[in-house]
């Protein structure tokens, strides 16, 4: 049995510029080359749960990749913030069942603190202490492998 991988593109635009990026040609393309695509959920709009249902009429395989709002600061989650991506997938699986949207999978990115880096000569290296204690934090790895087990169980 021969394995061909499926190759997925990443589309990471605010909702304003998702019309001049997912339009009939794109989607096309996307049928055409039987591709998947990872969209960023930068936000729950319906300019952007529009484009997913065009994508799913298509019959194109969608990755959700949930980010934070577009409105905070940082787009990714930490280790600790198991809070805050639970919110965010129950706000998210509301607007899924709401809009009718369909997706192939769903991804998370988790960064590390980027607190725990600190610079020599212009470059980061890792602090080595701040590591250490946060190794060290049972109850903070603990609880956050938790919350994202539970998570993942859904």
């Amino acid at each position: 049995m021969t394995y061909r991988p499926v190759l997925t593109y990443i589309a990471d635009y605010p909702a304003a510029e998702l019309t001049e990026h997912l339009n009939d040609i794109a989607i096309a393309h996307l049928v055409v080359e039987q591709r998947r695509l990872c969209l960023a959920i930068r936000d729950l709009s319906a300019v952007r749960a529009e484009h997913v249902r065009a994508l799913n009429r298509a019959q194109v395989p969608v990755v959700a990749w949930l980010t934070r709002d577009e409105t905070e600061s940082q787009r990714f989650y930490r280790f600790s913030d198991g809070d805050a991506v639970v919110a965010r997938y129950k706000e998210f699986q509301a607007w899924s069942i709401q809009n009718g949207l369909r997706w192939a999978a769903l991804g998370l990115e988790i960064e590390p603190d980027l607190h725990d880096a600190v610079h020599f000569d212009g470059e980061p290296h890792i602090d080595t202490n701040a590591l250490i204690r946060r190794v060290a934090d049972h109850w903070h790895i603990e609880s956050a492998t938790a919350q994202f087990q539970a998570l993942f169980a859904q």
